[in-house]
């Protein structure tokens, strides 16, 4: 499908990666020298499981992370919205939080299937949160696009913004975070995790979407997201949760003896048209992802 917003998202970074210098890259030292100022390089190893300590440290590369994932992180989390949107009412608003949002794909997943699902996208609220504001950059080009929209960013602890304000949320996502968490902080992640757990007990929260990657690591070196979903669904289950629980996989594992993860989705292709000017960076256009997708009753 067509999205201007999207689209205009993407040359802007095309336009900015090409822009700015990266004579001066703190990753020489850590990485290598002979990169060729292709920014994709770093961020490969920057997601490995064992890197616990490098973290994306110029605007480039953030420029760099949109044109590769953007258009995959938008399409796996549309697809979970059509779930949710399908299940429920068109003249219901709809309040949607994004916790750890970095360059919020989910939002143009969101409106994409809203649109879509003909929901109307004037009921819709959604407000990323992240406490970077590295992502600022990106950020404000998402509201420049989406001005006539109820779109908002917080540069600040969601937990502590839901409590204070005494807001209810009809889904809160989670793209891509738990795993990010994981790997610098796993001590952090459980913290997070109980927080999780008690909006749901709490009727705060409807709805959850978790969309990860799908790395079945459940040892304490390398455990995952995951492993977050097993403990998260465990807890629940033990407690007595009133709870729905559906989980998905856009591929299957790439290990042998790994459980299947929920049923396989019947499509993991690219949802969005892809600007011309972007191929040459390469962008995921399968869907690779698991994902839960939790309903409080």
């Amino acid at each position: 499908m067509e999205m201007k917003e999207l689209d205009d998202l993407l040359q802007f970074c095309a336009d900015k990666y090409r822009q700015i210098e990266c004579e001066n890259c703190t990753h020489t030292e850590k990485y290598s020298s002979t990169c060729n100022k292709e920014c994709y390089n770093c961020l490969y190893k920057i997601h490995r499981v064992c890197n616990h300590d490098v973290h994306y440290s110029c605007e480039r590369i953030l420029h760099r992370y949109v044109l590769k994932f953007q258009l995959r992180y938008a399409s796996e989390t549309a697809r979970c919205f059509w779930h949710v949107l399908n299940d429920r009412g068109t003249n219901e608003a709809l309040s949607v939080y994004s916790l750890g949002c970095g360059p919020a794909s989910e939002l143009y997943g969101l409106f994409a299937i809203a649109r879509y699902l003909s929901f109307p996208t004037d009921r819709v609220e959604y407000k990323g949160f992240d406490i970077d504001g590295k992502w600022k950059v990106i950020n404000d080009v998402s509201l420049k696009s989406f001005k006539t929209q109820n779109v908002s960013f917080e540069y600040t602890d969601m937990f502590e913004y839901i409590n204070v304000n005494q807001v209810h949320v009809n889904i809160l996502v989670l793209n891509y975070v738990l795993s990010d968490c994981m790997r610098y902080d796993k001590e952090k992640t459980s913290l997070f995790l109980d927080c999780i757990y008690e909006l749901l007990v709490s009727h705060q929260v409807d709805y959850i979407i978790i969309n990860d990657i799908a790395l079945y690591y459940l040892d304490e070196q390398r455990k995952s997201a995951y492993a977050c979903m097993n403990d998260l669904e465990k807890k629940l289950v033990d407690n007595h949760i009133s709870v729905t629980i559906e989980k998905v996989r856009y591929s299957d594992p790439k290990v042998a003896g790994v459980e299947m993860f929920g049923k396989k989705a019947k499509f993991n292709t690219n949802m969005f048209t892809v600007p011309q000017a972007i191929y040459g960076y390469q962008p995921f256009l399968l869907c690779d992802s698991i994902a839960m997708i939790i309903k409080r009753l």
